[in-house]
């Protein structure tokens, strides 16, 4: 480990020597060291290409690369027989020639196999450049291939003067690249709102919304995978500014912020026979709310049942409260109880058993706490009605005084009682019967 650790930090001393050489023109780029420079043109196509070199003290080879669009530059390197006093070779990464810095930077020596380097860059030519140090000669391998970042951004859009408009529900492909640092763009809007801003980057990317002043007025830095943020912004121009950490695509697009529910509340009928229908309706305020949907339910599916348009189904007497709660993420629920009545007596029977007595039977009804039967001269039950009480639970038949003897229609419903209140189903068909 240590001795690893001293050769790299040799290795690093001897470029910073050799290029502050260069600079101070203890190497001097003549006539003959000229002739030691080589230039060509390497092809993207994932293919191995020889290179020698010689054993002069310092010699180069310029491989240019032309990249059709924005995207990632993989170059591997293998040390085919390098050797001589230093044997050791530098392989950069760079814009051009002459620049000193470099995208990326390698060292090859004839101990070394080889390697693999992907630097990001940006549409157009830049070269692979290779330092022979000391008498270094031998024979290497170079191989390069490119893959489109498949970004959408217009350039230039490199400052707050070139910035370039971001329309609403756009969608920005954007690419931070070793030559491209940070993107910008405005949003423009004639009134004051609240934006939600979508944003997501391969890798840790820096994200600012900045004033007509340019002046920050949120961030999120180091971030990766896809977020989201809500911020109001003034009238006028404003700035959004992609930074790099790391070389990333990103994705940004703005939409207006949703509007979300402040309340909900239900209106409609508190009551629904067994069997029967009933529509709810929720009200959510305030008016803009942009998702009004709520989602139903009932506290207990056995009493009823409720859809999700609000439509609350009867299924057996009693009691059940129904909610609508808001899915925008405000978390508002509103409840409402609901008394499922009686539905109408079927299979209703009058026989009459002397003394002016009559038994009535019917189709039992699960819950029912209490039956009337009527009795009447007429049919439409308007006039002279007198009604019997039964009570209990289960009941499917009863023996009860009719008003005096003759012919009388008698009618039959089921009653349910809670919270202090009685809740009546419907009458049945009335039938008729002489009582003796």
């Amino acid at each position: 480990m240590k001795k690893s650790f001293v050769k790299e930090g040799v290795l690093r001393l001897l470029a910073v020597m050799f290029t502050m050489m260069v600079s101070l023109g203890c190497f001097k780029l003549t006539a003959a060291a000229a002739a030691n420079e080589r230039r060509d043109t390497m092809p993207l196509d994932d293919q191995w290409h020889d290179y020698w070199g010689d054993d002069s003290s310092v010699s180069y080879d310029y491989h240019y690369v032309e990249l059709p669009s924005d995207g990632f530059l993989t170059y591997y390197c293998k040390n085919y027989n390098l050797s001589g006093y230093c044997d050791n070779i530098l392989v950069e990464a760079a814009e051009n020639e002459t620049t000193r810095s470099s995208y990326s930077y390698k060292w090859l020596s004839k101990n070394d196999a080889g390697f693999e380097s992907t630097v990001a860059l940006s549409k157009g030519k830049h070269v692979i450049r290779v330092s022979y140090l000391g008498s270094t000669y031998g024979k290497y391998q170079l191989k390069a291939k490119f893959s489109p970042a498949n970004n959408n951004e217009a350039e230039p859009n490199n400052y707050f003067d070139s910035a370039k408009e971001l329309a609403a529900n756009t969608e920005i492909t954007g690419f931070l690249s070793e030559n491209d640092d940070a993107d910008y763009y405005t949003v423009t809007l004639s009134a004051p709102k609240k934006i939600r801003l979508y944003y997501s980057a391969v890798s840790d990317t820096n994200f600012h919304i900045n004033d007509m002043n340019y002046l920050e007025k949120w961030k999120d830095v180091y971030s990766y995978g896809e977020h989201y943020t809500d911020q109001y912004l003034p009238a006028g121009t404003n700035y959004i500014v992609v930074k790099r950490n790391r070389c990333s695509t990103y994705k940004i697009k703005w939409t207006t912020a949703p509007v979300f529910a402040e309340s909900v509340t239900i209106s409609g009928s508190k009551e629904v026979a067994v069997g029967k229908t009933i529509g709810l309706a929720a009200n959510v305020l305030p008016v803009d709310t942009t998702d009004k949907t709520v989602k139903w339910t009932s506290s207990n599916t056995s009493v009823a049942t409720v859809a999700d348009n609000g439509v609350v189904k009867g299924k057996s007497v009693g009691m059940t409260t129904i909610y609508a709660e808001t899915v925008d993420s405000s978390n508002k629920r509103a409840e409402y109880q609901i008394v499922v009545k009686p539905k109408t007596v079927e299979k209703v029977k009058v026989k009459a058993k002397g003394r002016k007595t009559v038994k009535a039977s019917w189709k039992k009804q699960k819950n029912v706490n209490e039956y009337q039967i009527q009795f009447c001269k007429n049919k439409n039950f308007k006039s002279g009605v007198k009604t019997r009480k039964v009570n209990g639970y289960d009941l499917k038949s009863a023996e009860v005084k009719a008003p005096k003897k003759g012919t009388f229609y008698v009618r039959v419903r089921g009653n349910y009682y809670a919270n202090g209140k009685t809740y009546h189903g419907d009458w049945s068909k009335p039938v008729k019967v002489k009582v003796k």
